[in-house]
């Protein structure tokens, strides 16, 4: 931004960003590229913008407090930043946010004061509120289609499997669902494992990939067994 932007500009931007972001409408302040990965896929679901007067030390680092960028001034460090996807008791929201702008007094002392956050229970105009919600409900649906696809996937392997002669137990994880479970008593050896790993999970792995299985978890046997998690190798 320009060096005089004033505070209430700060704020005002602020709060674009955070309706932008929460309407996913991310492309119109100018995130083009994923801001995040959790559970294996990038995406938007949390994130940092930070806004600086001028370009002065608009590329520094978070952890960078040497060089020209060090100090009180206005032109030190961010302007405010706007934060989402935050830890909630524990739980991950991708609409729990907040702003913050630093405010510079007549000593020339930088303080962080809070604009909003979650907590203040904000919500969407009624229109872009509709769009999420529809949007939330296609990503829902098609991430059940997708788990029965694997859930099918899982029960024909086994089939064949046992067809085969192997006593391995086949199944897709509900937690992890992007996981595919073997159980077998054979993985106790780690000869066996080693073995399946090289020479038949390379035949496989186009397969699980179309699946939509990222990871192999190979379990010992037992109800104790958690096993090993191997990643499938997708492209």
């Amino acid at each position: 931004m320009p060096t005089n932007t004033t505070d209430d500009q700060v704020k005002s931007l602020l709060w674009l960003f955070r309706e932008k972001v929460r309407s996913h409408h991310f492309r119109e302040i100018g995130l083009t590229h994923p801001t995040s990965k959790q559970w294996g896929k990038e995406g938007y679901l949390s994130g940092t913008i930070s806004v600086y007067r001028g370009e002065k030390c608009a590329g520094e680092d978070f952890s960078d407090y040497n060089g020209p960028c060090v100090g009180p001034g206005i032109e030190s460090h961010e302007a405010g930043a706007y934060q989402w996807g935050l830890l909630v008791d524990g739980v991950f929201n991708s609409d729990a946010d907040s702003g913050t702008v630093y405010l510079v007094n007549e000593f020339n002392d930088r303080k962080l004061s809070e604009i909003f956050s979650y907590k203040d229970h904000w919500q969407l105009p009624a229109r872009l509120q509709a769009e999420v919600d529809t949007e939330k409900n296609a990503v829902q649906e098609k991430g059940k289609l997708e788990q029965v696809t694997r859930k099918l996937f899982a029960e024909q392997l086994q089939s064949r499997l046992r067809a085969s002669g192997f006593d391995i137990t086949v199944r897709a994880s509900d937690e992890q669902s992007e996981e595919l479970a073997l159980d077998s008593d054979i993985f106790k050896d780690t000869a066996t494992r080693v073995e399946f790993l090289r020479g038949v999970l390379p035949q496989w792995r186009h397969d699980l990939c179309s699946a939509g299985f990222r990871q192999l978890r190979l379990i010992r046997g037992g109800l104790f067994s958690t096993g090993d998690a191997y990643s499938v190798g997708c492209k």
